[in-house]
């Protein structure tokens, strides 16, 4: 992988600043407080992200540190790069409510997905946090023990045939760990939309019953009102009420004929509304019924194992890799060292020859003769070996495109000739190397022994 541009549109210092980068070696020179580490930083953040971090830790954290001078809502910046013969475009907003990633192959127009891991596929299995460990360094003061046991604790590497990688377990990792959390994001959001579903039941049937009641209710008072009905035409049962009815014909036939009317239609009326409140009823009921079923459907949906199944088997894979994982340690311990020792060596100018670390114990270096700890030396040789053991740490994690080499004022305590040592290794190397610095140094060195170099002056 190559960087070819950045363009921090507002971010730090920076607006609307533009930088391109050459193969092989670029030397991006200022002085203190110039933008070197705005722009180392700016590359990290734009290949990995920029979160925001909460509390008290906002107040120092990478996110606020590098938010722009000004117009602290307009926060984002762009990278091209180059990798696989293609070259692709990165763009970050990094402001934190309208936070977003887009990533476009410009060689073929293809519109990649970020969220969908089309950049983790082209950036490999490196994370931030192995990034700033092994591709970019800043002071070198990490021990070299942290930096293996980290990596350990959570990777492994390749299992090689023919020359190839056939299993990668931190992908594999990192691509079950997804699916769990998208799983149990997507149980817990169901288990919500069901218990809101289950409520808006709960309450229509509640409102349904209350509905059946009061129909029940007005059923019963019809049928108290029929009764009276009917007993005012029992009444005229008998003997003495056929007389009574006979001479109200005679005398008040119009009357009594308008009265009978009446108490027909109302009888019609309460026959109707009965009819009409049994047939409602039904409804009412045959409705409480499928609210019943519903209700009953979502406490299985509820209650549902699809997802508990699928999570424990994502569980059990995860387990059958992290055993195989801890298995390998130690070949991977052993292809770790092998490849730090060879960088060390060329460093070194074969002053030291190997670095030897177990667990638990201190790390040393082996001269050909004796072992010397790495408190024993001194700085600058030091950091020759934790420079060479990050490199060794890349190398065993990205052996196809490895990413560029970065370095932040890292090399304040080597000597003149340490680091003539270093940049004649660095140009051996066939990958783009990025050196931030305040010195002019390497500027001098790199045009002693006529290496070709890029030049940011800031």
């Amino acid at each position: 992988m190559k960087i070819r541009e950045l363009n921090l549109k507002n971010f730090g210092k920076f607006s609307e600043a533009e930088f391109c980068f050459a193969d092989g070696i670029n030397v991006i020179y200022g002085a203190n407080e110039a933008g070197k580490t705005t722009i180392y930083q700016g590359i990290g953040a734009l290949l990995f992200g920029l979160e925001k971090q909460r509390g008290r830790a906002a107040k120092s954290d990478t996110y606020t540190t590098y938010q722009p001078w000004e117009n602290k809502t307009w926060y984002e910046g762009s990278l091209k790069f180059e990798t696989g013969g293609k070259i692709f475009r990165l763009e970050r907003i990094f402001y934190h409510t309208e936070k977003s990633a887009n990533l476009i192959c410009e060689t073929d127009g293809e519109e990649l997905s970020v969220e969908q891991g089309d950049l983790e596929m082209l950036l490999g299995t490196i994370n931030a946090e192995l990034y700033f460990n092994t591709a970019a360094v800043g002071q070198l003061k990490m021990k070299p023990q942290d930096i293996i046991y980290s990596y350990l604790k959570n990777h492994i590497a390749s299992v090689h045939e023919s020359g190839k990688n056939a299993t990668d377990v931190v992908k594999a990792l990192q691509i079950l760990e997804n699916r769990k959390r998208i799983l149990e994001q997507q149980k817990k959001k169901q288990r919500g939309e069901i218990h809101e579903q289950l409520t808006k039941l709960d309450a229509g049937l509640e409102l349904m019953e209350k509905e059946i009641s009061d129909c029940l209710k007005q059923l019963e008072l019809l049928e108290k009102q029929k009764v009276q009905t009917d007993g005012q035409f029992k009444e005229t049962g008998g003997f003495f009420a056929k007389i009574l009815s006979w001479l109200k014909r005679i005398f008040c036939r119009n009357r009594w004929q308008e009265e009978e009317k009446n108490r027909r239609e109302e009888r019609l009326k309460l026959e109707e509304k009965k009819k009409f409140l049994r047939e409602l009823l039904g409804e009412k009921e045959s409705r409480r019924e499928e609210f019943i079923l519903e209700k009953d459907s979502f406490y299985e949906k509820l209650h549902e194992q699809s997802k508990d199944e699928e999570i424990g088997a994502l569980e059990l894979a995860m387990d059958r890799i992290r055993e195989l994982s801890a298995l390998r340690k130690e070949e991977v311990l052993e292809q770790l060292l092998e490849k730090t020792s060879k960088v060390l060596t060329q460093i070194t100018k074969g002053k030291y020859r190997k670095l030897i670390l177990e667990e638990n114990t201190e790390p040393v270096v082996w001269d050909g003769n004796r072992t010397v700890k790495l408190f024993q030396l001194s700085t600058g040789c030091a950091d020759q070996v934790y420079l060479a053991l990050r490199i060794g740490l890349q190398d065993l994690l990205l052996e196809e495109d490895t990413l560029p080499l970065m370095f932040d004022d890292a090399f304040v305590y080597f000597d003149d000739k340490r680091l003539e040592q270093l940049l004649l290794y660095l140009n051996s190397l066939d990958r783009q190397v990025l050196l931030f610095s305040c010195h002019k140094r390497e500027l001098r060195i790199l045009e002693k022994h006529r290496i070709p170099y890029g030049k940011i002056l800031l």
